[in-house]
């Protein structure tokens, strides 16, 4: 039935996952249908994702290098089901490249003595203050959020990270045979992806930002986080055999945010400047609320050229005709 309440009640916490974060930055109204089947059919692209992944992750438990990580690959390339044709072998030889930017990553982290967990699981719950909020989101907030006497947005955020990295060892003064899963707790987080565009403004991605805040709460030094696009070919003049974005894994600093006050400070100085410096903070907890309801907004950009529910929306042409 048709509701004006929110989708969550008085203390509930608001659960995203960092891939939330991200589609609903882009458009709250996509992710919602999505989430609601609306969602497109699998493709090969996502199949060779899949795969690429699972090579990865066997490839660092059983530190496959070199020819044996290729052959690991080659082991599962029929799943793909790549035909017998000049195309089939133009998609196979595409998804080799793929194994070779991975393989020339894994050996740059090995020659540096980065160690990884992969496919790490990812939970954590975090209030993020008002007072370090926009004005905007901080009414949104008291519109949407049932609870009584509330001075932070309550977020759970979950997820699973591809390589949580280990750097320690980059930063001197760390032994290969420190003990424990976090070493000195000193990380960051790459993502492997299998296309080939640059996100615009990486160095912000919804993504690590949502993964790098999670992990802060949890007492870990995240020193940057990364996309390794392996479906992209590397420029000769960066000596790379993979492109890294942002280059170094060079995350934007947000600084932890302080504990949630009881009233926030809305002096001249204040949430207005402060949602700036507190960026993290601020796309998370936009997300957020506006994955909560009751109203879900539209939002146009290029993600709408491969939007696979136009016909639900009403910004679109295809999509007026239906809900107007």
């Amino acid at each position: 039935p048709t509701s004006t309440a929110p989708l969550i009640t008085a203390g509930e916490r608001i659960r995203v996952s960092p891939s939330d974060v991200e589609g609903l930055a882009a458009c709250p109204l996509k992710w919602f249908l999505t989430r609601s089947g609306g969602s497109a059919p699998a493709s090969d692209a996502q199949a060779l994702g899949s795969l690429v992944h699972a090579v990865a992750e066997r490839a660092e438990s059983e530190h496959l290098r070199g020819p044996a990580l290729r052959e690991a690959f080659e082991e599962r390339l029929s799943d793909l089901g790549y035909p017998a044709t000049w195309q089939g072998g133009l998609a196979a030889d595409r998804a080799r490249a793929m194994i070779e930017r991975l393989d020339a990553y894994l050996a740059d982290c090995d020659a540096l003595g980065v160690r990884a967990d992969v496919e790490q699981p990812v939970r954590a719950d975090v209030d993020i203050p008002l007072s370090v909020l926009s004005p905007a989101v901080r009414q949104r907030a008291g519109l949407r959020i049932p609870a009584e006497g509330g001075n932070a947005v309550p977020v759970t955020i979950s997820g699973r990270i591809d390589r949580l990295e280990h750097v320690g060892g980059l930063l001197g003064g760390e032994s290969e045979d420190s003990a424990g899963p976090d070493r000195n707790g000193t990380v960051r987080v790459i993502d492997l992806k299998t296309g080939q565009r640059v996100p615009k403004d990486v160095q912000r991605h919804p993504q690590l930002a949502t993964y790098r805040l999670a992990l802060s709460s949890q007492g870990l030094d995240v020193i940057g986080g990364a996309l390794v696009l392996l479906g992209k070919e590397p420029s000769k003049r960066s000596g790379d055999g993979y492109v890294l974005a942002p280059p170094g894994a060079a995350l934007d600093p947000s600084p932890a945010a302080p504990e949630p006050e009881q009233e926030p400070d809305e002096g001249a100085n204040g949430a207005a400047d402060s949602s700036e410096e507190y960026w993290a903070e601020e796309l998370v907890a936009t997300a957020a609320v506006d994955g909560v309801g009751p109203q879900i907004e539209a939002r146009t950009g290029e993600h709408c050229r491969t939007c696979w529910v136009k016909d639900s929306c009403p910004v679109q042409v295809e999509g007026r005709r239906v809900v107007s």
